[in-house]
């Protein structure tokens, strides 16, 4: 979809898709339990992290095994713009 409105929208455009703009990427949260980020971080932080829209979450580790470099199908997507 974003595609198809970009190639009509704007002309001469080069649209770039980065991992790093994902809104709902949690960082280092990715796939750990609630309770566990709670007793690793504390129900405050937790609490912050949800409610807040300008805090974010540590970031994700190049090691992680959720980290969008592994997935294949981010796999032409450049990790640096």
């Amino acid at each position: 979809t974003l595609h198809y409105n970009a190639s009509r929208t704007i002309v001469g455009c080069t649209l770039r898709i980065y991992w790093r703009l994902n809104e709902l990427n949690n960082g280092d949260l990715v796939g750990k339990h609630k309770k566990e980020v709670v007793k690793l971080h504390g129900i405050e932080q937790v609490k912050r992290w949800r409610r807040s829209y300008d805090e974010a979450p540590p970031p994700m580790q190049d090691d992680h095994p959720y980290h969008p470099a592994r997935d294949p199908l981010d796999r032409l997507v450049p990790t640096v713009l």
